[in-house]
């Protein structure tokens, strides 16, 4: 009787987590939503340079990539909670620093602080929301959590869509408090959803050499290393269009952050309608097929961009607003559908349960390095090459992923 109430008691927990994580997603988003339009122009109007901003691009992913084993051991080690709450901090402090940038070099520390803070928010939320869910609800939980997300963003964009401010820092301003209260949420209404294991302090899996024997564990197993190549040419391929996306709007195109931000409401709109269906759908019908057919959606996005670029030289700037718009609202398909089965796989690598997070930290790390150098890449080809070419790789790049998860990729 008394396993049974602790069980009940658990689950309780759990479910409370989900709630709080979608609220929690909800308030993030909103912030999400407008710094994800104004920031790269930001950086842009700061830089003067597509390239410059393409490499504060790229040092920020890196500083969001490579702390992630160490932050999944001390996950595993201290627990979900404790972790969690550190990430947002250094959010707030980086983009603080990034809005009161009088040098490049204060405007590089702000973007490598938040980085990190990005780092343990990305991995706590993941292992928080997995390790929440049951068995046959992770896909549901994945997709319920980042829903809230999208629903956010679209508040979030639509915002900006009245162009309130002139000032980008404003719109930069309004996410650090939302920050604050996302702080709240993490330290009153989420609890660790394994608190049996904050007893592991000093454990052995956490020495060098447990860490060491779990990296050669990882890189040794045929089914971790085809998901590692996946998710790190996945990486590699969308980043390259993806990078500098918004920032090549604002320099090719001279579109105001404003129709910046309507356009890409579209992608929040896309997501709202098909997120919760599609955790659905990858808890039936498997991470594979899921996968694939997110891909599918991204060749469809890219197809529509293109067009756009076509229809913008032959003067038929209308068009480009719609095809534009389609390619966002394809996008969201293709996230939604990529969200639940990603998050399924990659939390999910430690048979043994004991260092979920760690071994999500490592795999992040190596898929990470895929998008490491996507910010000077597509700097440099939208600078000296041509807007639309990294476009085409990717497109090109993506029959490649879909014949990869098609051949090697198994449920």
């Amino acid at each position: 009787m008394e396993k049974d109430k602790k069980t009940r008691s658990i689950e309780k927990i759990k479910s409370k987590n989900i709630k709080g994580l979608f609220l929690l997603l909800l308030l993030d988003g909103f912030g999400g939503g407008m710094l994800v339009t104004v920031y790269q122009p930001f950086i842009l109007a700061f830089t003067q340079s597509m390239f410059i901003t393409g490499v504060l691009q790229t040092i920020s992913i890196i500083l969001f990539t490579f702390p992630m084993p160490f932050i999944g051991r001390l996950s595993d080690r201290y627990g979900r909670k404790k972790i969690f709450i550190l990430s947002i901090p250094p959010l707030i402090i980086g983009l603080a620093l990034i809005i009161t940038a009088n040098n490049i070099f204060i405007l590089l520390l702000g973007v490598m602080i938040n980085s990190i803070g990005g780092a343990f928010f990305n991995l706590s939320f993941q292992m928080f929301t997995s390790e929440s869910s049951k068995e046959n609800k992770r896909g549901f939980n994945f997709g319920l959590t980042v829903f809230g997300a999208f629903v956010g963003g679209i508040f979030g964009k639509f915002f900006i869509t009245f162009g309130l401010y002139s000032d980008l820092r404003v719109y930069i301003l309004i996410f650090i408090i939302i920050y604050g209260f996302e702080w709240l949420i993490q330290i009153f209404i989420l609890s660790d959803p394994n608190p049996e294991n904050n007893n592991r302090r000093g454990n052995p899996i956490n020495s060098g050499e447990a860490s060491e024997n779990l990296w050669k564990k990882i890189l040794k197993n045929p089914k971790i290393r085809i998901i590692i190549i996946y998710f790190t040419l996945d990486g590699l391929i969308y980043g390259t269009s993806l990078a500098l996306y918004v920032a090549g709007l604002r320099d090719y195109y001279n579109l105001s952050i404003e129709n910046i931000a309507f356009i890409s409401l579209w992608f929040n709109v896309s997501s709202f309608i098909f997120q919760i269906p599609a955790g659905h759908i990858a808890d039936k019908i498997g991470k594979r097929k899921s996968l694939i057919l997110s891909e599918i959606c991204g060749i469809g996005y890219f197809s529509f961009i293109i067009a756009g670029f076509v229809a913008w030289n032959m003067g038929l700037s209308l068009f480009l607003f719609t095809f534009l718009i389609i390619g966002e609202f394809l996008m969201g398909i293709c996230v939604s559908m990529f969200v639940p089965s990603e998050g399924m796989t990659v939390t999910d690598l430690d048979e043994t349960g004991k260092r979920k997070a760690e071994s999500l930290g490592i795999v992040s790390l190596i898929r990470g390095i895929g998008h490491i150098p996507t910010g000077i890449i597509a700097g440099f080809l939208i600078e000296y090459v041509n807007y639309i070419t990294p476009f085409v790789i990717t497109i090109v790049g993506i029959f490649i992923l879909i014949w990869i998860l098609h051949k090697y990729f198994r449920d």
